[in-house]
């Protein structure tokens, strides 16, 4: 039997899952046999007895890690949460950004606070994001701007091309203009 390479690729990779089991299991070992024997609720010593009833002091039963295939990571957690002084429980959400990724709105020059942005602008911000710019000279360029490309002074959606910057878009409803950012890319620009 010939093996295309899908199929090669295929056994390449249960191979190297198959090492990396095998080196996790033997030769990283992942903590003692008698520590993953048994695991106590936290706060309480487990009574271990030859007649196998096992209890806590606390008067609950030990539950043993065959039923509880997750014992060495909850114990790996409580020593981290130990360590940074968090309250396992109690933390906020994991997949939430830091608050120091979003600077504070810059203040102007002279020191007082920058403009309020009307509810109109601030609606068009949070339904269209500028994607890409290219300028051509200093008063041509065009924007793209929730996949759709305008150029300076078109429309779109009611708002007038004004300018294209380097890194944004002026856009102006006739009373009030306003700019739309690129994002920034990865975390190195979070920085």
């Amino acid at each position: 039997m010939k093996w295309n390479k899908q199929q090669k690729i295929a056994v390449g990779l249960l191979g190297v899952a198959v090492a990396a089991f095998l080196g996790d299991r033997f030769v990283l070992g992942g903590g003692s046999a008698e520590e993953d024997l048994l695991i106590a609720p936290t706060g309480s010593t487990a009574l271990v007895g030859s007649a196998g009833g096992s209890r806590t002091q606390s008067g609950g039963p030990v539950i043993a890690s065959a039923s509880l295939p997750m014992a060495a990571l909850a114990r790996k957690m409580e020593e981290i949460c130990a360590a940074e002084g968090l309250k396992p429980g109690h933390s906020g959400d994991a997949f939430a950004p830091p608050p120091q990724w979003f600077p504070e709105a810059p203040a102007l020059a002279d020191g007082t606070a920058a403009p309020v942005v009307s509810s109109r602008a601030a609606e068009f911000r949070s339904k269209y994001k500028l994607t890409a710019v290219m300028r051509s000279g200093a008063t041509q360029g065009l924007a793209v701007i929730h996949g759709d490309t305008v150029r300076v002074g078109e429309s779109f959606k009611g708002f007038k091309v004004k300018a294209v910057r380097d890194r944004s878009v002026l856009l102006t409803d006739g009373t009030e203009d306003f700019e739309l950012e690129l994002p920034d890319v990865g975390l190195a620009a979070a920085r």
